[in-house]
């Protein structure tokens, strides 16, 4: 039996979101008694609040929410199994491609030169 099946972890999982949650909210306290009252730039210290106060809600969110729902298997459609088709190896060797990398299509070059010589 899975782990995420047990009786236990059906509740646990859920717990462990509630104190993410906690978490994000101890987190974001901080963060506003940090920075109110300032003026300028927050101190680097208020950007790791922030992530924090981010992350632990997001996934705080997602355990009381789903629970040991969170580990199902998804069926994916048929449509989304077939394999993608892989992109072939270009033929030019690389140090031919490297030295042609840098120029322009001719006709950007025709572009290019009848644009300069009307300004000049």
């Amino acid at each position: 039996m899975d782990w995420e099946r047990l009786p236990a972890s059906r509740w646990g999982l859920r717990q462990m979101g509630v104190v993410l949650l906690l978490a994000s909210y101890s987190a974001a306290h901080h963060l506003w008694a940090l920075v109110h009252g300032r003026t300028g730039d927050p101190p680097p210290p208020a950007y790791l609040l922030a992530l924090m106060a981010f992350l632990c809600f997001s996934f705080g969110a997602a355990l009381v929410l789903h629970g040991h729902h969170f580990f199902d298997k998804v069926k994916i459609s048929e449509r989304w199994r077939q394999a993608r088709p892989t992109i072939e190896a270009d033929p030019t060797p690389a140090g031919e491609q490297a030295a042609h990398s840098d120029r322009r299509p001719d006709a950007l070059e025709k572009r290019f030169a009848r644009s300069n010589s009307s300004h000049e």
